[in-house]
């Protein structure tokens, strides 16, 4: 019987790939961690910047971890900051407007959350 490293009591690493994420699936990871209108405006914004900061992280080495978390960060930007009560008091007219020209994502994406 010929030695395999199974045999051998290592471990061979899983040849699967995994399964891409179903829309309702990527929908889920893109909530996680949303903010709300209790928590500070600052915390809001700075989560959305680590969320595009994550995304620049994972978009050469995990296509869909990268789609997450720009759709995260553009969320937070394009959906949840706008709500916040703090929003129109903390920023200006012109970094409300800056703010929606350098956002990252595409609209189409905000229609399907």
């Amino acid at each position: 019987m010929p030695t395999t490293q199974e045999s051998n009591g290592e471990r061979t690493p899983p040849t699967e790939k995994k399964r891409p994420s179903t829309l309702s699936e990527l929908r889920q990871q893109v909530s996680y961690g949303l903010c709300d209108k209790r928590e500070p405006f600052k915390s809001c914004l700075e989560r959305a910047e680590q969320s595009r900061k994550e995304g620049q992280d994972y978009s050469n080495l995990d296509p869909e971890r990268a789609f997450v978390a720009f759709a995260r960060a553009g969320y937070l930007l394009l959906v949840k900051l706008p709500m916040h009560p703090h929003y129109k008091l903390l920023l200006s007219d012109e970094q409300r407007r800056e703010t929606l020209h350098v956002s990252l994502i595409n609209p189409f994406l905000l229609l399907s959350f």
